[in-house]
């Protein structure tokens, strides 16, 4: 084998038909009054139940906000067609890194 054959044409052929597109659809915010990133993110199987299921943590260590006495650690499961209130919310007895 000779590693330095061109075994290719040179040119490059652009596959892309069209450029990307992304659009933001709905915006679902954490309840809890302490801001806290979403960690885990997790979508239904089934195409038709439209739900995911959030957890949210703090993952930094000695992070101020985890002394907060109103720090929540409650994760959320959606309903993707309403993004005002969650449907389901799940009281761990600490924060969730996933679910």
């Amino acid at each position: 084998v000779n590693i330095y054959e061109e075994y290719f044409d040179a040119k490059e052929t652009d596959h892309s038909s069209e450029p990307p597109l992304a659009k933001g659809l709905a915006v679902f915010r954490d309840p809890s009054s302490v801001a806290r990133p979403a960690t885990s993110v997790n979508w239904h199987p089934e195409a038709s139940s439209g739900k995911i299921a959030v957890s949210y943590s703090v993952l930094n260590f000695q992070d101020k906000r985890l002394n907060d006495p109103h720090m929540s650690s409650s994760a959320y499961i959606w309903d993707i067609t309403n993004s005002n209130k969650p449907i389901v919310g799940i009281v761990p007895p600490s924060l969730l890194s996933c679910l």
